[in-house]
């Protein structure tokens, strides 16, 4: 993870977990926040990785959470989370070799 734009110790108190699964080439975290808000996180994909579920103009939603690559940064993965109901917002961004 590179950053995130909630709170100035980058990731400090909004994330409560971020892991790799190797075995399926899934990052997964848990952001933490206040009902009611968002934020995003910025993920650096390595050179020799490609998001799974997407193309240069991706964009990917769910209940609490949507991928999107970054256009001027085409190895940037922005997380964007969202605390409609919950503190807690599962998210996940699959990945695959080139």
């Amino acid at each position: 993870m590179i950053s995130t734009d909630r709170h100035f110790t980058q990731a400090a108190l909004e994330v409560e977990s971020l892991n790799w699964d190797a075995s399926t080439d899934t990052l997964r975290g848990i952001s933490l926040g206040p009902i009611g808000t968002a934020y995003s996180l910025s993920i650096y994909i390595p050179e020799n990785y490609v998001c799974r579920q997407g193309h240069p103009h991706f964009f990917y939603s769910i209940d609490s959470y949507t991928l999107k690559l970054v256009e001027y940064e085409p190895n940037v993965l922005r997380v964007h989370v969202r605390f409609e109901k919950s503190r807690r917002a599962p998210w996940q961004a699959k990945f695959r070799l080139k």
